[in-house]
């Protein structure tokens, strides 16, 4: 850092592990979907959501953990299938629309299938809190991206999410 800003150079930036989307890989071009359906969503909240709306605000942290567990899912699949965990598979499955086809009320949409997805026996509420269960030296770094220190939502003593009400 030099005068209060960062230099970035080719020689470091080359080194960052940027993954190439294969879109003549049906799979790939799948997991490229979920991705950019989640992150419409988070942007359509972020913009049409209120900070005091406490359920709307753990909806827009929860969608935000799925993005970070995806991205892990890409980064590091070997960790996350060898402890029998999956984000994509369950994403798929849900058939998400995309925001452009939810005609209507969009954040009641929204505010649907957050509360589907984020139901207490939902596979990807389940495995979003699984990082003591990686036999890896990379654990620490799981509970990081999973959950960072930041979040709204933390792990309950169950090892999940705690069940919080709607704001009256």
């Amino acid at each position: 850092m030099r005068g209060g800003f960062f230099r970035y150079f080719t020689q470091f930036i080359k080194q960052l592990p940027i993954r190439r989307i294969d879109f003549s890989d049906r799979s790939e071009e799948k997991r490229h979907q979920q991705m950019v359906t989640l992150v419409d969503y988070l942007i359509f909240l972020k913009t049409n959501t209120s900070e005091n709306e406490s359920r709307d605000q753990l909806m827009v942290s929860y969608f935000e953990q799925i993005i970070d567990a995806l991205v892990y899912e890409l980064y590091l699949p070997d960790e996350i299938h060898t402890a029998g965990k999956a984000f994509f598979a369950p994403l798929v499955a849900e058939r998400l629309p995309a925001l452009a086809e939810i005609e209507g009320d969009k954040l009641s949409a929204l505010r649907q299938i957050f509360e589907r997805l984020f139901h207490k026996d939902h596979v990807i509420r389940q495995n979003i809190f699984f990082p003591d269960t990686i036999e890896s030296g990379r654990t620490a770094s799981i509970s990081r991206l999973l959950l960072p220190n930041d979040r709204t939502i933390v792990a309950g003593k169950s090892g999940g999410f705690p069940e919080q009400e709607p704001a009256a």
